[in-house]
């Protein structure tokens, strides 16, 4: 009886092996069927048919076990190899929005086109990049209609309200002779 227990259980090994070999050879061009024909040969290889000793039987659930344990640790590694890389971008573009801040700073005076060319980005990219600086207020200034923009302290906005305040109403000419001499247009050193 144990041997043809044995018979059996080397006839399976190699029907196994066959089927193997065969998908192999065949080289299925389908990714649906590779799959198909993947998870029929794990379901084969693990649980052979007839009767299996317990020993065996464990043995055979313990390779599942590991199996479907490494399957889950590459899963939880890709997953933070993944999170690494979007937290390396986000950590790239906000050191590139750290740059475009310390450039248009320091500038007073910037033309759109060259800081979009210094950076590489796009005129509207640009343009839309320093819009939501000024409005989320990390950055303090005016566009003009020519593609200049220019950049102004606080300290420099205080001091151009606080006249306004001094002065009450104020035309447009006096407001603009005012902002030259309050605020200062050459580059910070």
């Amino acid at each position: 009886m144990s041997d043809l227990i044995m018979i059996l259980t080397g006839a399976i090994s190699l029907v196994t092996i066959i089927l193997i070999g065969l998908l192999v050879w065949r080289g299925s061009t389908s990714n649906d069927d590779d799959e198909e024909d993947d998870e029929m040969l794990e379901d084969m290889v693990a649980m052979p048919e007839g009767k299996i000793g317990a020993k065996k039987r464990k043995k055979l659930e313990m390779k599942a076990e590991k199996r479907a344990q490494r399957e889950r640790d590459l899963e939880d590694r890709e997953e933070r190899r993944q999170k690494q890389a979007l937290d390396e971008e986000r950590r790239k573009q906000e050191e590139q929005r750290e740059k475009e801040l310390e450039a248009e700073r320091k500038e007073k005076v910037v033309i759109l086109e060259d800081l979009a060319a210094k950076f590489q980005l796009k005129t509207q990219e640009c343009i839309d990049r320093v819009q939501a600086l000024l409005a989320d207020e990390t950055l303090v200034g005016v566009i003009d209609d020519r593609g200049k923009f220019i950049y102004i302290t606080r300290q420099e906005l205080e001091e151009v309200a606080h006249f306004i305040k001094q002065r009450g109403r104020v035309s447009i000419s006096e407001l603009v002779d005012s902002s030259n001499s309050l605020i200062n247009l050459t580059p910070a050193a």
